[in-house]
Formats: C-alpha cells, sequence, structure tokens
C-alpha cells in the first residue's frame, strides 16, 4: 500500500502533551519521554518520502548525486554546532564530552567521518562541498541550530545536543536503507554504518537525568526543538530531491 505523506509532524503535539502533564503534577520519567519521542520520529519518517524505499529506489542518477550533495551541508556543519556547544561548556567535563565528539568525527584510530562520506559521495560520482550545493533550506537549518544554541542556557542546549546524537541511531538506520536503495553498497556503507551504531546518545547523556529532575521543561524543550527542526529539513531535502528530474 503507497504511504500518504502530509505537512504535519507527529511531533508538534509532543512538547504540548507533556507541558499538561507538568501542569498536572502527572509528568513521567525520561525514560518514558524518550520512548514517546522515539515513537514520534518514527512515525514522522514515515511522513517523509526519503524514508520510502519503494520510491527512492526509481531515483535517477542526477537525484541519487543530489542526495549526497545536499545530505552533505544537513551534516557537514556539526563542526560549528559544537564550538559552539564547547565555548558554551560551563565545566570541565562539559568541555571534555565536546572534546571527545570531536575526537569520534576524526575517526580515533580510522578514518574521519569526512574522509567516509566523501566516500559514499564518490560512489555516486557526487561531487560535494560546492557553495551552488548549499541549498537555502540547508543555511536555515543550520543557522537555526546556531541561534537555538545560542540563545538558550546550557542545560537546554545540552539537552538539545543529546537530542540531536541520540537521532544518530534513529535517522541512520533509515538512511542506510535509502542508501542501499539506491544502489550504494560495500564500503560505501561505512558512513552510515558508524552512525547507526553510535554511542553518541551514551556519551552525550550523562547529566540529562539531573537536568530532567531539575527541569524537565529543559528537556522536553531541548528534545523537541531538535526533533522538529531535523525532520522539517528532511522533508524540504526530500521534496528538493523528488522534484528534480534532470
Amino acid at each position: 500500500m503507497a504511504r500518504t505523506y502530509y505537512n504535519a509532524s507527529p511531533l508538534e503535539g509532543v512538547k504540548d502533551d507533556y507541558n499538561e502533564r507538568l501542569n498536572n503534577n502527572d509528568m513521567q520519567s525520561l525514560a518514558s519521554f524518550i520512548s514517546k519521542w522515539d515513537q514520534r520520529n518514527q512515525d514522522a519518517h514515515q511522513q517523509i518520502a526519503l524514508f520510502d524505499t519503494e520510491r527512492t529506489k526509481h531515483w535517477n542518477n542526477h537525484q541519487k548525486q543530489l542526495f549526497a550533495q545536499l545530505f552533505y551541508y544537513a551534516r557537514g556543519r556539526f563542526h560549528e554546532f559544537m564550538w559552539i556547544m564547547g565555548n558554551k561548556a560551563p565545566t570541565f567535563e562539559a568541555k571534555e564530552m565536546i572534546v571527545d565528539n570531536f575526537r569520534e568525527e576524526f575517526g580515533r584510530h580510522g578514518p574521519s567521518h569526512e574522509q567516509l562520506y566523501l566516500h559514499f559521495a564518490n560512489s555516486l560520482g557526487a561531487s560535494v562541498g560546492t557553495p551552488e550545493t548549499y541549498w537555502p533550506f540547508l543555511h536555515e537549518y543550520n543557522q537555526g541550530h546556531w541561534n537555538f544554541l545560542k540563545e538558550k542556557d546550557w542545560d537546554t542546549c545540552a539537552a538539545a545536543f543529546t537530542g540531536y546524537e541520540r537521532l544518530d541511531n534513529l535517522d541512520y538506520e533509515d538512511l542506510e536503507k535509502t542508501a542501499k536503495s539506491i544502489g550504494v553498497s560495500g564500503p560505501a556503507l561505512r558512513f552510515f554504518e558508524v552512525h547507526k551504531n553510535a554511542n553518541h546518545f551514551e556519551m552525550t547523556s550523562k547529566d540529562l537525568q539531573e537536568i530532567w529532575d531539575k527541569s524537565p521543561q529543559k528537556v522536553i524543550e531541548g528534545f523537541t526543538f531538535i526533533a522538529e527542526h531535523q525532520n522539517k529539513m528532511w522533508k524540504q531535502l526530500s521534496d528538493a530531491i523528488f522534484s528534480s528530474k534532470k
């Protein structure tokens, strides 16, 4: 059965649901919130054609290359996200968390994530990192992250960062399926495998329970922003590829 795609995100109700519970002194646990958040993200993906392999498998070469070119800027500016976080970090431990994340990005004893991505893009014959492929909606996506981090306090930013890292496991499982559907195979899939299996959430979530105990609203705000902002971008990226048929 063909999927139906909607403009509204299933995540839109998460923040309101939990704020209502807060007002009624009926707050569930952090684990319950994250479980519900995970499910809402999975539901959101069901509404985005990018994650429908029955459709992506029909992309032509131009669309496959455009996927690699646009996706590059959806993840290639993460160092600026972390730079803002690192400069805002209030403790040595928080700064070490950011530094350790940079180590992960550089691949520790193996190839960096950038090198893995270039291998994926090269397998499709795509040239990435050119100004003409940094489309306005991707500028908006990255700037939206940076503005949020600059405006919010550390606890809200730390929650958002943790939510961002949790999405690695959720998003890349579906992105890997998309990549396979367009013929990517073997070592060119390593970029997706690394992120799908990463333990970044565990690395960044050490203080999340403490933040939740003090102010669950900050966790809800951070997680909800990250999910809605990212799924909006996936929808825009999806629309851009499906509407481009050279």
